[in-house]
């Protein structure tokens, strides 16, 4: 799918459809003198403390237009009360569209379970594509401005992604010093550098970075033992800057030199260093070559070159998550001829009751979509869910909705009454907060156990290839899945 009919196809399938914040007001209500943004929250979302020292509307953020429900922002006095979520999202991608309707369900059934607390639950939907049509920021900085203006202009206490490790840190930094302070949630960032960012943490002094997809410390190691398993001994390591490339490099490269086997090492910061990087991994005397973005767009790039080089019969190309997506298949069809030569890892898909009710709602939401063919969808979901847990023992302590007691919250569920995310899953953790100050709860893509130490969560990872051919379609084919 091209990126103008994934971001039409939002559009129409976010059932908060796009409304433009210019139509935000404040209407009849009150001017009322202000010292800070909270003061004003009483007259709904987008109302804020302007220069003047008076409430007034939010300036417009073009990237953060969608909503649910759609008349969040034009009609702000409708709302309140509402619990304010917001995710960030590349709306040029269909597997991160994906992701964002995942998000959007879980607040619609909180919504279904009358709410946190008695609270609706709102969201806000924010693009960080790199677009033009909206300024000249790339992605990591249009990550920092979108997660900026939900936190100052709207006071959300929550985000779920960014997508990427890199802008998950960038993001996390960026709002880590303000106060109030906001909780990020990540469903698909797996740096394990991303766990030293902050200190070591308590249920009195929680961590506010967490994610639902378990760091990479498992998928470097599987990459390297697949590797020396099938004789590769000699790699090519071409990895971007950043958290993601850097941290996954970190334990692959540990774990294959320890078992025997020696690393080329050929970092890239640009386009052009990508493409000078993967040429080189070409003519260098090595079995493979191990690509290491987050980014869907810079692998595609990788194969476009490594095809227009003429990429040696019998060299490997390694790959990571980040290419199991259609996504990557449509913008990589003109290097079909090197599928053969493929080879990556990926979480491994999730199964099991939960995960089943999740696609069948999922389907049934939006046109008959199947969630599974989108990676980290499960995981998107488990993150909003994990977040409305996390308000709801808030609530049933007494604390307010903010970032510090919705963490401490998600400290208190690993442990306890099981509960099932998806409908009815507020009402089963109200009654579980009631008698316990704890539950043990299930997600989409599994049983989600944190570590009090690292908040950090474990999952098996799966190896995969790919498989078709030009006339029937290619498709990702799962390989064999490697427990923790």
């Amino acid at each position: 799918m091209r990126a103008s009919d994934s971001t039409s196809r939002l559009a129409t399938t976010l059932l908060g459809a796009a409304w433009l914040l210019t139509s935000c007001t404040l209407g009849t209500l009150d001017h009322r003198a202000c010292t800070g943004s909270a003061d004003c929250r009483v007259f709904g979302v987008g109302s804020v403390c302007q220069a003047d020292g008076f409430c007034g509307a939010a300036t417009p953020e073009p990237r953060c237009d969608t909503t649910y429900p759609e008349d969040l922002f034009t009609r702000p006095e409708a709302y309140p009360n509402v619990f304010l979520l917001g995710t960030l999202y590349d709306a040029s991608l269909e597997t991160h569209v994906a992701r964002a309707q995942a998000v959007q369900l879980a607040v619609m059934q909180a919504n279904e379970d009358d709410g946190v607390g008695g609270r609706p639950v709102g969201l806000v939907l924010c693009t960080i594509a790199a677009d033009l049509s909206f300024d000249r920021l790339d992605r990591q900085q249009a990550a920092v401005s979108t997660a900026r203006y939900l936190a100052d202009a709207l006071g959300i206490q929550a985000i779920v992604g960014p997508p990427s490790s890199g802008e998950t840190q960038a993001v996390f930094e960026a709002l880590d010093a303000d106060a109030p302070r906001v909780l990020i949630v990540s469903p698909s960032a797996t740096s394990p550098l991303l766990t030293g960012l902050e200190p070591p943490p308590s249920d009195s002094s929680p961590g506010l970075l967490w994610r639902t997809a378990a760091p990479d410390s498992l998928q470097g190691r599987v990459i390297a033992q697949d590797m020396i398993g099938r004789g590769v001994t000699r790699v090519a390591l071409v990895s971007e800057g950043g958290a993601y490339g850097e941290g996954l490099s970190t334990v692959f490269r540990a774990a294959f030199e320890t078992l025997g086997g020696t690393v080329t090492a050929m970092p890239y910061a640009n386009g052009a260093g990508l493409n000078t990087s993967v040429r080189g991994a070409a003519a260098a005397d090595v079995d493979s070559m191990l690509f290491v973005s987050s980014q869907t767009s810079d692998v595609v790039d990788a194969m476009v070159t490594a095809d227009v080089v003429g990429w040696p019969a019998g060299k490997g190309i390694f790959v990571t998550d980040s290419a199991a997506n259609g996504d990557f298949l449509l913008g990589s069809a003109s290097a079909a001829a090197l599928y053969p030569m493929l080879r990556g890892t990926r979480p491994a898909p999730a199964s099991g009751p939960v995960f089943d009710a999740f696609t069948t709602r999922y389907a049934a939401t939006f046109a008959g979509e199947d969630a599974r063919d989108s990676s980290f969808t499960a995981q998107s979901w488990d993150a909003t869910w994990l977040i409305l847990a996390g308000g709801t023992w808030a609530q049933s302590q007494g604390l307010d909705l903010e970032a510090v007691p919705i963490a401490r919250g998600l400290r208190q569920l690993s442990a306890g009454v099981s509960v099932d995310f998806g409908s009815g899953a507020l009402a089963a953790l109200r009654a579980a907060f009631a008698s316990d100050s704890s539950a043990d709860v299930r997600g989409a893509s599994g049983e989600l156990e944190y570590d009090p130490l690292t908040e950090e969560t474990v999952a098996p990872i799966q190896l995969w290839t790919i498989a078709g051919d030009a006339t029937a379609g290619f498709r990702i084919e799962p390989g064999e899945v490697i427990a923790p």
